[in-house]
């Protein structure tokens, strides 16, 4: 019981900081906010360091990396899909990933769903389709026309629709191996140590993609820094 309950409160600040984020995203960059977003995140984290289990194995610290790279890349490319979608597209066609999370937990970790849990994923994918089917009313007319295969025509089209299913891939991927990890390791260390390697892969990508020194990403996070609390 006390599992649903954490997931509902999840969802619940999962969407606020969905808005809040759309928010920030018209003024800021998505690779800047996805840097500043995760050193924020760290340095949240860095009063619980007591907590931290520092002697954990090589091999699961380099699971917890593997983590961190699906999710540098997932969440960028999420990030970048919102900050030019409008919001009531993208959050609908964010409830597809529940069918690649499914997915990979069978592949990888033999989960098998029973009738109902498919019955329920089914009813999860087919209301995110009927969500993004366009209703246009031409002029004159008095009914509105359905266009079903829309939000197909939409995915072929869209570049950030493709961003967004590429990081609803990736942050699938990264559930899978959080369910190898948390079988082993505490929480706090796993966030401890997934948000330190996110936020150093996040500086990296930064100034990769940008090409400019370190001194200018400790800048532009300082500059930023009101939006990002």
């Amino acid at each position: 019981m006390i599992g649903y309950i954490f997931a509902l409160l999840s969802a619940f600040a999962i969407s606020v900081s969905g808005i809040a984020a759309k928010q920030a995203l018209k003024k800021e960059h998505s690779l800047d906010f996805s840097l500043f977003a995760h050193i924020l995140g760290f340095l949240f984290l860095a009063p619980f360091v007591i907590w931290v289990d520092f002697g954990i194995s090589k091999y699961h610290l380099g699971l917890i990396y593997l983590v961190s790279v699906f999710s540098t890349f997932g969440f960028w490319f999420m990030i970048r899909a919102l900050r030019h979608m409008d919001i009531s597209v993208e959050t609908p066609l964010s409830n597809i990933g529940i069918l690649f999370t499914v997915f990979f937990g069978y592949i990888f970790l033999g989960e098998r769903l029973g009738v109902w849990h498919l019955v329920g994923v089914v009813f999860i994918v087919a209301g995110a389709y009927l969500l993004e089917v366009n209703h246009s009313t031409s002029p004159g007319a008095s009914r509105s026309k359905i266009d079903i295969w829309y939000p197909l025509k939409e995915f072929r089209n869209s570049r950030y629709i493709h961003f967004l299913f590429a990081g609803l891939i990736l942050y699938s991927l990264s559930s899978v191996v959080d369910r190898v990890v948390l079988k082993e390791v505490s929480v706090i260390t796993y966030l401890f140590f997934v948000y330190l390697f996110l936020t150093i892969n996040n500086i990296l990508l930064f100034v990769f993609l940008h090409k400019v020194p370190f001194s200018v990403v400790f800048k532009e996070a300082k500059d930023s820094a009101g939006w990002a609390v």
